[in-house]
């Protein structure tokens, strides 16, 4: 376990031990009967409405950043007929107990680090109890931790986060439960690209949560949320969040159904708004929930800073020369980090069937043949190459030539030449061949290719249709392969071409600061360290760029100096002073210059 991780379950250990404590403690009171029949529990994140996330942020589009970063969410949901009487059947409603409730939930907290953050959400209600005139009351207030137990750049997350009921709400208006009550919520996020997914499932104990039949002293609150980005900044959420009671009761059981939709101003601010429908399994008849939620998490200044001055910024001088301009840079390959390459283990072109298929980073081999000559056999090569400070998409005119190259080298005596592969991992785009004799052919993964095997052959084509040389009985296959990605892409028109790899979960309107491309060579092919590389070719508009940059970017440098003069009205020395003062402000803006090719380029 790596020390972050270790880091990571200590502090949950001493969380849950009082969890539990308190459980305990609290099980073995007796205490005074009180419900609150605000049943929607706010979430601390600022993606789901219903379900809490596990990956710990507090907006979908997120970079990572590192301080303290605190967080604000307001929200306001609707709620009719949220208490209500059944006759001894439970199939006939005879009385309304609360008509209705507004309730704003006002939710801050901050983010000690990526991933363990605390917060704390308090209810303000207008109820309106039948027959009567509505009033204002608090509803109980709710604490919350959450730690996160995974790495930061894994696709999969998985949080715990014990949290604390406080009673300070109104009992007379049904929006406390009276005592103290504790609970711990587990969550499960899968983030699939432009689709995030959250599982939620824990436990809830509430001594005094109790009204007649309406028992929510212990439950088991469940949820699902699916948050899908339509673009940069709209998106829309499914959701399903309740509690199962305990015992489980066929009434006793609250939740709801969300449909809405989400809206980014900036990286810090997003709006959403929806519905949930009927309030299932419980002493209501609501028919309807009306959700409003603001959720703010300003950038720390110094992440804001690196923003900033991660683009190059010159004087404004520089606005008269902007244009179309090309854009030329090379990105070197590296290996995998342990985090990415466990990543991506199964999600291979090969897997290891009745043979085993290993897969080995860049510059690795299996073997030295004759000659000294490194080769890899039956294997997958791993690389990967980091773009950054890519323009805007806004601002690119054309993506006209963006290419792989390689150095590769193939030794080999069988008789299936062309079985070699160049993927993207992500994208799941192979060009090439896969295994063609049968007793391989049980080592292509399903999972990986799902059907639907390689759509062209250009990268098998480029250099194993001739033979350099021979090394005893085998053949020598060695070429510098350059690979472009339209013709990588041929056939996968759904992946969106070029600009799709390079940009997608990116937004179009703010430069790229880093963009990860994941390439594998299967199954015989050696790729030796620095003999990797992605050019990109560019026509970028400036202009457009220098536009967009200051949508987003506050001047970085501003410098203000005062001239003061000083004159005489009248002749004489008892004349009228009169005193002027000019302003000159100046302000550097930051704007897109093209840093040289070797700049650009990461040591390999």
């Amino acid at each position: 376990m790596s020390s972050l991780k270790q880091s990571k379950f200590w502090y949950a250990v001493p969380a849950l031990a009082a969890v539990g404590s308190a459980t305990a403690l609290f099980a073995a009171a007796e205490v005074q009967a009180s419900v609150s029949v605000q049943t929607l529990t706010p979430v601390m994140n600022g993606t789901y409405q219903l379900t809490e996330d596990a990956r710990g942020r507090f907006e979908p589009e997120s970079s990572e950043w590192s301080g303290d970063r605190f967080f604000f969410n307001g929200q306001y949901n609707f709620v009719d007929d949220p208490l209500v009487k059944f006759d001894e059947n439970r199939d006939q409603k005879v009385g309304t107990v609360v008509d209705s409730i507004h309730t704003l939930n006002l939710t801050g907290g901050v983010f000690f680090r990526p991933g363990l953050s605390i917060g704390a959400t308090l209810p303000m209600n207008l109820s309106r109890p039948y027959g009567s005139s509505g009033r204002f009351a608090l509803g109980d207030s709710r604490l919350q931790a959450k730690f996160r137990l995974t790495a930061a750049d894994s696709r999969t997350h998985f949080s715990v986060a014990p949290e604390l009921s406080v009673p300070t709400g109104s009992e007379a208006d049904y929006l406390s439960s009276g005592t103290l009550g504790t609970g711990l919520l587990m969550s499960l996020e899968r983030d699939f690209g432009r689709l995030s997914v959250a599982l939620n499932l824990g436990y809830r104990l509430n001594p005094g949560a109790r009204y007649e039949t309406v028992d929510y002293r212990q439950m088991i609150p469940l949820g699902i949320g699916a948050h899908y980005r339509l673009s940069e900044r709209w998106g829309v959420n499914a959701e399903a969040g309740g509690a199962i009671g305990f015992p489980i009761r066929p009434f006793n059981n609250p939740g709801d159904f969300y449909l809405g939709g989400r809206y980014q101003f900036n990286p810090g601010v997003a709006l959403s708004s929806g519905a949930a429908f009927r309030s299932l399994g419980t002493g209501s008849d609501g028919h309807f929930r009306w959700i409003v939620g603001f959720s703010m998490s300003p950038q720390p200044k110094a992440y804001a800073e690196k923003a900033r001055t991660d683009r190059v910024v010159i004087h404004s001088a520089a606005t008269e020369a902007c244009g179309i301009r090309p854009y030329t840079a090379t990105f070197a390959a590296r290996p995998l980090s342990a985090s990415e390459f466990e990543r991506f283990r199964g999600r291979l072109p090969y897997r290891s069937a009745r043979h085993a298929v290993p897969a080995l980073q860049i510059g690795q081999k299996t073997g030295i043949a004759q000659k000294g000559i490194p080769y890899v056999k039956d294997a997958q090569v791993m690389f990967a190459v980091d773009l950054t400070n890519l323009p805007p998409a806004q601002a690119v005119v054309k993506a006209e030539n963006v290419a792989i190259k390689l150095n590769v080298t193939k030794v080999s005596s069988d008789p299936y030449t062309n079985t070699e592969l160049l993927c993207l991992l992500e994208e799941r785009v192979c060009s090439g061949d896969v295994y063609e004799d049968p007793k391989w052919v049980d080592s292509i993964n399903p999972a990986f290719f799902r059907g639907d095997l390689p759509r062209n052959r250009s990268f098998s084509r480029r250099y194993l249709t001739r033979v350099l040389d021979r090394v005893g009985s085998q053949r020598l296959y060695s070429s510098e392969v350059t690979l472009e990605f339209n013709q990588l892409l041929a056939a996968y028109s759904e992946k969106g071409g070029t600009m799709g790899v390079l940009y997608r979960g990116a937004r179009s309107d703010q430069p790229v600061g880093k963009k990860t491309l994941y390439f594998t060579v299967a199954d015989d092919t050696y790729v030796g360290s620095g003999d990797a590389q992605v050019v990109v070719n560019l026509t970028e508009d400036t202009c457009k760029t220098l536009e967009l940059t200051q949508n987003f970017a506050r001047p970085t440098i501003k410098t203000t100096t005062t001239i003061e003069t000083t004159s005489r009205k009248g002749k004489g020395s008892k004349g009228t002073v009169v005193k002027s003062r000019s302003v000159i402000e100046r302000r550097s803006i930051p704007v897109t210059q093209q840093p040289t090719q070797q700049q650009r380029k990461p040591k390999a």
